[in-house]
C-alpha cells in the first residue's frame, strides 16, 4: 500500500504548491538536446488526388480540427498507399521535430516483444515468476503463479500496482512483482502502463540491453530512425509504456510497417505471425477491443498506437491510409472531440476513391494555403473572455510594445510563495523532473525584443518573447534542454491596469504553461496555468481511486464520491490555475 500513499501524498504537495524535495525516485537527467537531423528513408510525397482524395476533403478535416476550441493540435500527417499526402504543424510547431508520445511508446513494447518472440528466446505463456525468479512475493499467490507475458501484453494482468507506482521510489520492478492483486490474471482488461514497463524489464533481462537499445538495433537503424530518445526509470530500465521522443514520420513508418506485416524494405522486422497476433483483439476494453500493446478501431481491421492528449497513429488497412497526430489536448484514450472528427472524415462510411483523380490545381493550392496558415499564425490557448489584462491605469489601450519594454528593462520582481513552475505539472510528473517554483520574474530587451527572465531555484531561463508569431528560445529545466515557444500578448484590465499574457509552448511536448501578469505601480499579481489542465489531473485522481488496495483507505473513498470529490476538484483546479503576488527588488 505504500506506493498508493506515496502518490497521494506528491498529489497533495502539488496541490499545495510544495514540489521542493517532493520526488521519492531519485532524479537525473536524461534528455538531449533535439538535434533536427534530416529523416532518413523519407515517404514519397504526392498530391490527395494522385491518391484517389480530393484535396478539399483533407483541408476540410484540417478546418474542423482546427477550429475546434477544444482541440489542440500539435502535427498532422497523412499517408495513403505509403505516400504522404498532407502534412500540417500549427504554430509554434514546427514539422520535422520530435514531440513525447505518452503511451503510443507501448506499442513499440510489443514490437520487442514479438521479436523475442520470434528468435525463441521468449513465450507469450511464460510465466512472471519464472522469468524473475525470487524478486516476487517469498510466498507466492496462486495469481503470482499464474501471471504471464500475454497478461501484461493484454492489459489483462489483474496487477494492483499502476502508473502510480512509479512515484513511490526507485525500485519500479519490484514494486510490481510483490504488489497484490485486483483481480486474477487474464480476466478483465485493466490499462496499467506499468504492464508495459515489466515487459521492457523483461527484455532487457533476455538481452542483457535496456529495449530502448534493442529497438534501434532491431527496427530503427533498418528503418532510418535516427533522432529518438526514450527514458530510463532510476534502475536504468527504459520505461516501456511512456517516456519516448519520436519524430511523426517515424511514427508513420512503425505504421506502415505493420501495415506490410511486419516487413521494411523486404526485410521481415518483426515476425509476420506476431502481427497479426498483435492486431486481433484479446481483451474486451469496452470500445473495439484491444490486441497485444495496440488498440483496435473503428473500421474492420483497423488499428491504432495512441498516446494521452492526443498521440496516435491510426492505421486503415482496407483503405491503405495511415493519419498520424500529435496534439495537446484532454483526451486520455482516443474518445474525445478530435477522435471524432477523424473517425467523421477518415472511419466508417469513409470510401476513397481506388483510382487517381483529376489533379485540382485551383483546390491543391487552396489547401497549401490553409496550411501555411496553421503554420504561420499563432493561435493563443488563452480565451478572449477572459479579464483583459494592466501597467500604468489606462482606460481602455494597453501600452505600446517598444513603451513596455522601455518601462521594464532591468527589472526583476520576486514572487512571494514561489510555487508554480515553468515546466507544466503533469510533465514534471512524468519526467520526474520537479519544479522549485518560480522565485524571481525579469524583463530584458534586445534591439526593441522582449525577454523574459525566469529564475527557478539555482537556473535562470531567458525566454525570447513573440507578440506576433511565438519565438522560440531553449529552457534548461534542471539541466534538460527543452525548445519552448512563447507568445505574449499586451492589453488592459477591468481596472486600467497593464497585464502581459504569456503562452510557452513546450514544442516536444503535449503541453503548454500559460502565465498572466498584472502589473500595479511595483507590485505584480502572477496567474498560471497548464494546458491540458486540471481535468487530467482529476482523472488521474478518480482512476487512482478505483484501485482496491486505494479504497481501502477511508479519507480517499470520502475524497473520490459525492461533495468531496467537488471540493477536491476545486482544490486542484486552484492549485493548476494558481496566483502569486511580487513586488519589485531591482
Amino acid at each position: 500500500m505504500s506506493f498508493d500513499i506515496s502518490f497521494y501524498q506528491l498529489l497533495y504537495k502539488i496541490v499545495a504548491g510544495d514540489t521542493k524535495n517532493i520526488s521519492k525516485v531519485d532524479y537525473a537527467p536524461q534528455k538531449p538536446r533535439f538535434e533536427n537531423l534530416p529523416i532518413e528513408q523519407p515517404f514519397e510525397r504526392a498530391t490527395p488526388e494522385s491518391q484517389g482524395i480530393r484535396s478539399s476533403y483533407i483541408r476540410g478535416f484540417l478546418k474542423d480540427i482546427a477550429d475546434e476550441e477544444v482541440i489542440n493540435p500539435h502535427h498532422i500527417m497523412i499517408l495513403r498507399h505509403g505516400k504522404v499526402i498532407a502534412e500540417c504543424s500549427f504554430a509554434p510547431y514546427r514539422r520535422g521535430m520530435w514531440h513525447a508520445v505518452n503511451s503510443m511508446s507501448k506499442s513499440l513494447t510489443g514490437m520487442a516483444v514479438g521479436i523475442a518472440v520470434g528468435e525463441d528466446k521468449l513465450s507469450p505463456n511464460a510465466k512472471i515468476s519464472e522469468i524473475f525468479p525470487g524478486a516476487g512475493k517469498t510466498l507466492p499467490s496462486r495469481e503470482y503463479k499464474e501471471l504471464a507475458v500475454k497478461h501484461l501484453l493484454t492489459m489483462t494482468s489483474g496487477v494492483d500496482f499502476a502508473e502510480t507506482g512509479a512515484v513511490s521510489g526507485n525500485n519500479w520492478l519490484q514494486g510490481y512483482l510483490k504488489a497484490g492483486f485486483k483481480n486474477p490474471p487474464g480476466t478483465e482488461f485493466d490499462y496499467n502502463s506499468m504492464n508495459s514497463y515489466v515487459l521492457s524489464a523483461i527484455i532487457q533481462e533476455i538481452y542483457g540491453v535496456p529495449m530502448d537499445e534493442f529497438i534501434r538495433e532491431r527496427l530503427f537503424d533498418p528503418m532510418g530512425i535516427k533522432e529518438f530518445f526514450w527514458e530510463h526509470d532510476p534502475a536504468g530500465i527504459c520505461k516501456g509504456g511512456w517516456g519516448l521522443f519520436l519524430k511523426s514520420e517515424d511514427a508513420a513508418k512503425l505504421g506502415w510497417l505493420y501495415m506490410n506485416k511486419g516487413v521494411w524494405n523486404g526485410e521481415q522486422l518483426v515476425p509476420e505471425h506476431w502481427v497479426e497476433v498483435s492486431l486481433r483483439s484479446h481483451a474486451d476494453n469496452g470500445r473495439f477491443g484491444y490486441g497485444c500493446q495496440i488498440w483496435m478501431d473503428d473500421r474492420p481491421g483497423s488499428f491504432a498506437y495512441n498516446g494521452l492528449f492526443g498521440q496516435n497513429v491510426i492505421c486503415y488497412p482496407d483503405t491503405d491510409m495511415i493519419i498520424c497526430i500529435n496534439a495537446g489536448d484532454q483526451e486520455i484514450f482516443a474518445d474525445g472531440v478530435l477522435t471524432r472528427i477523424r473517425r467523421k472524415y477518415f472511419g466508417e462510411g469513409f470510401e476513397p476513391s481506388e483510382n487517381h483523380l483529376p489533379e485540382d490545381p485551383d483546390e491543391f493550392s487552396a489547401l497549401n494555403e490553409t496550411i501555411a496558415y496553421y503554420e504561420n499564425t499563432p493561435h493563443m490557448l488563452l480565451p478572449e473572455k477572459t479579464p483583459e489584462w494592466g501597467f500604468r491605469k489606462r482606460e481602455t489601450n494597453p501600452v505600446s510594445i517598444d513603451e513596455f519594454i522601455s518601462v521594464l528593462r532591468g527589472h526583476y520582481f520576486e514572487l512571494e510563495q514561489a510555487r508554480t513552475g515553468l515546466f507544466p505539472i503533469v510533465c514534471q510528473v512524468m519526467h520526474n523532473n520537479y519544479s522549485e517554483g518560480i522565485a524571481k520574474i525579469g524583463f530584458d530587451s534586445v534591439a526593441d525584443t522582449l525577454f523574459l527572465l525566469v529564475k527557478e531555484g539555482k537556473w535562470e531561463n531567458r525566454l525570447k518573447v513573440g507578440f506576433m508569431k511565438a519565438e522560440i528560445s531553449t529552457v534548461m529545466l534542471y539541466s534538460e534542454p527543452y525548445l519552448a515557444g512563447v507568445t505574449g500578448k499586451l492589453s488592459v484590465d477591468e481596472n486600467g491596469h497593464t497585464v502581459l499574457m504569456l503562452e510557452i509552448a513546450f514544442l516536444e511536448e503535449a503541453c503548454s504553461r500559460l502565465i498572466k501578469i498584472i502589473f500595479e505601480g511595483t507590485e505584480i499579481t502572477v496567474e498560471t496555468g497548464e494546458v491540458p489542465g486540471n481535468m487530467i489531473i482529476n482523472d488521474v485522481l478518480r482512476m487512482s481511486g478505483d484501485q482496491t488496495s486505494v479504497t481501502k483507505l477511508p479519507f480517499v473513498k470520502n475524497l473520490t464520491s459525492g461533495d468531496a470529490k467537488v471540493i477536491i476538484d476545486q482544490v486542484v483546479q486552484s492549485a493548476m490555475q494558481g496566483t502569486d503576488k511580487g513586488h519589485l527588488v531591482m
